[in-house]
């Protein structure tokens, strides 16, 4: 699950990357996505029937919930005592409600004014002894709540405005059919208009493997779904993404460097990937050390795909970035970044780049560490002329995003000289099938190890695939879905790149999650809405500290 790129990349300072890639040397942290009968007996080999072992997990798992539920809570309003947040807590009998009870003793802990009613959905008594241990240590924390037995009526979830609603009905364990009184305190949930943020733990309730296709199925429709211990695979199906939501991970200990299996895996790449970025740098290092990357993008029609590119490589902490841009922005764009060395790159009648300036590129790439094309671009034929030659014959490290991206191209990068670096693509949905018609994603490692690549397909989950496994980002907001963010990971992609010019799996995998949780880190500041991709470029460097 550590399968990486090492190439020899030419430089002309032999200082340059060295410091970065020295810092990135660190195995790639990803953890498997299971199938709900592989992570119910590796649950089993773990815990057994240990209950020592059991309330050990759960105590770790209801922590870490609440601890990133409480950054998610961040969406909504600053609770005071005076108000405080309304939390509604769907309960059931098992371990699945005893996390949901120690999340919100968590929540509670951590001082946020709240106010919590548990419905027991069979029953206070109906409770298992770890369950119930959880709920008696919420009351003897003290955590404000009441309870009551859910009798089958609707009224104690729709009668009142709720901030949050915490599904702890049903986890891993669950099998269809859903009892009654679940169907009913679901189906209340999920039709009531009036609940601003609802938190899986687990699973949605209703969901598992056996339900996953069935449409009639009541399944509990959560914004957020909090996977405890375990990556579940079922949780990635397309046809439910909209039930469970944006995912989040509880990672407590179970998977370790030695227990990833040697088949091609799906996996869930991790935010502890962006510690080696918040590292502190040598003391008595330089600009040289931290790479010269190239950046050719952007036309007369869509200029600030450049200038985005250009401002996320200088954030990635790249030594040198070079801008070359097509058309008369020059003067502007280098009074916003003049930290960029900035240059007119010659442009055609369509106003992108042109191919007469190809060798005279080529010659300045052989000080690049990487180099990145392709966004905002336009696809003249001209244009196409100009980066096929460079996929051909640039000497270093290459990334292409969007209009780059065409079967043409890759067939040029099919023609790379052997010693020469891979390459890493970067496209969304329809340019991937633009260069891969008719496949289905789980073709992209097969086309990857065609020509040697790295791809970053880009989603709501984005994807990364290296030819053997495929690596899941589950961090990021939907502020996302707007133009420009697809600019600003490119530019990002390359800027670490250019930095480890040996590491292009991790160089794609930390751009990612970095870019995902700036996104967070916007959403909170502002608003999913209003968040703007420069206010993303502006919380790059706050989404290191967190």
């Amino acid at each position: 699950g550590h399968t990486d790129f090492a190439v020899p990349v030419p430089h002309s300072n032999p200082r340059a990357g060295h410091s970065r890639i020295d810092k990135m040397n660190t195995p790639l942290v990803s953890h498997p996505f299971l199938t709900d009968a592989e992570a119910s007996a590796w649950e089993a080999r773990l815990l057994g029937n240990d209950e020592q072992k059991q309330y050990a997990a759960m105590a770790r798992a209801g922590k870490e919930v609440g601890r990133q539920l409480a950054e998610d809570l961040k969406l909504l309003r600053a609770p005071t005592t005076a108000d405080p947040l309304k939390i509604l807590l769907l309960l059931g009998k098992g371990h699945n409600a005893g996390d949901a009870l120690l999340a919100l003793k968590e929540l509670h802990t951590q001082k946020i004014p709240l106010f919590a009613r548990c419905l027991f959905a069979f029953g206070e008594r109906s409770l298992k002894p770890l369950t119930r241990r959880a709920f008696e240590e919420c009351l003897n924390a003290e955590v404000p709540l009441e309870y009551a037995d859910f009798d089958g009526q609707s009224d104690l979830v729709r009668n009142e405005d709720w901030d949050v609603c915490i599904d702890g009905l049903f986890g891993l364990s669950f099998r269809s059919p859903l009892p009654s009184e679940a169907v009913a305190l679901i189906e209340a949930v999920n039709t009531h208009p009036r609940i601003f943020l609802r938190a899986a733990i687990d699973y949605p309730s209703g969901l598992n493997d056996q339900t996953l296709l069935e449409k009639s199925a009541p399944i509990f429709r959560a914004d957020f779904t909090y996977q405890t211990g375990i990556p579940k695979e079922t949780l990635l199906h397309p046809k439910r993404a909209a039930d469970v939501g944006r995912l989040r991970y509880a990672d407590i200990g179970f998977f370790d460097a030695d227990t990833l299996a040697e088949k091609p895996l799906r996996l869930i790449v991790k935010e502890p990937l962006l510690k080696s970025l918040a590292a502190l740098r040598e003391a008595d290092c330089d600009k040289r050390d931290f790479g010269h990357c190239f950046i050719l993008s952007g036309s007369q029609t869509m200029a600030g795909a450049h200038l985005m590119n250009v401002q996320a490589a200088l954030r990635s902490g790249a030594g040198l970035v070079s801008a070359l841009c097509p058309g008369d922005f020059v003067p502007a764009f280098c009074a916003q970044e003049p930290g960029a060395l900035w240059s007119t790159y010659p442009a055609n009648p369509q106003g992108g780049a042109s191919s007469e300036g190809s060798q005279m590129l080529l010659e300045k790439l052989i000080r690049a560490t990487a180099f990145l094309a392709g966004s905002g671009m336009g696809r003249s034929a001209d244009t196409a002329e100009l980066l096929q030659k460079i996929a051909r014959e640039a000497p270093c490290p290459l990334v292409f995003d969007a209009d780059a991206l065409t079967p043409e191209l890759i067939d040029a990068i099919g023609q790379r000289p052997a010693d020469t670096p891979p390459c890493i693509l970067t496209p969304h949905l329809g340019e991937y099938a633009r260069i891969n018609p008719g496949n289905v994603h789980g073709d992209a490692n097969a086309l990857c190890n065609s020509f040697g690549a790295v791809l970053v397909l880009k989603a709501a989950r984005t994807q990364i695939f290296d030819g053997q496994n495929t690596y899941v980002n589950i961090c990021g907001s939907p502020a996302l879905a707007r133009g420009g963010s697809g600019d600003v990971l490119a530019g990002l992609i390359a800027g670490l790149l250019a930095q480890c010019p040996q590491s292009y799996l991790k160089a794609a995998a930390a751009a990612v999650v970095w870019h995902g949780v700036a996104s967070e880190c916007a959403e909170r500041a502002s608003t999913q809405r209003t968040a703007t991709m420069t206010e993303l470029v502006g919380h790059l460097g706050t989404a290191l500290k967190r």
